[in-house]
């Protein structure tokens, strides 16, 4: 019964990925009151460096912005990171909007899932998303209050929802980590 169950998976696999239209999942622990995606296409989005991003991260939560980071991804990661910055600490979700069919989408995909599925892998990205930064409410009891982060095992302090790619290309050498 294990041999079975071990060559069902081995030969399930290969398809789910094939399948995939994002590069990664997004985190269980993300929000589902976020507000819906409006049409990009008729709002004026804010480009904000990523570093004033997650610094004035009360200032931008629940917005929507451009900003350029480095996506950073491989088993139980998908960060964003900019070197100029040095915080390791945005998690990168994908909205239901988002359309991994486009060149870049595809583009990203590839990039992100290149080798062998231990390795991690990392694009330069310009992106459009919601980004959240204040922490999730957990649990009230009494009078504390018990907050949650983002991604895996709450442990990320912020997330960007990923809504478009406006441009992908490879890590720079010197930005690679």
């Amino acid at each position: 019964m294990l041999r079975f169950s071990l060559l069902t998976l081995l030969v399930l696999t290969p398809a789910c990925f094939a399948n995939a239209q994002v590069p990664v999942t997004t985190s269980t622990s993300s929000p589902t009151s976020s507000a819906p995606a409006p049409d990009l296409s008729k709002i004026d989005i804010p480009t904000v460096p990523f570093c004033d991003l997650v610094s004035h991260a009360d200032k931008y939560d629940n917005q929507i912005v451009r900003t350029q980071a480095i996506i950073y991804y491989g088993f139980e990661a998908s960060v964003l990171y900019h070197v100029g910055c040095d915080r390791f600490d945005t998690w990168a979700a994908y909205d239901s909007s988002y359309d991994g069919k486009t060149q870049q989408g595809k583009r990203l995909f590839k990039m992100l899932t290149k080798g062998n599925s231990g390795d991690y892998n990392s694009a330069q990205v310009t992106v459009v998303g919601r980004f959240l930064g204040k922490k999730q409410v957990a649990f009230r009891v009494k009078d504390k209050t018990y907050y949650t982060g983002y991604g895996h095992m709450n442990m990320f302090d912020s997330q960007l929802t990923i809504m478009r790619l406006d441009d992908v290309t490879p890590t720079p050498r010197e930005a690679r980590r």
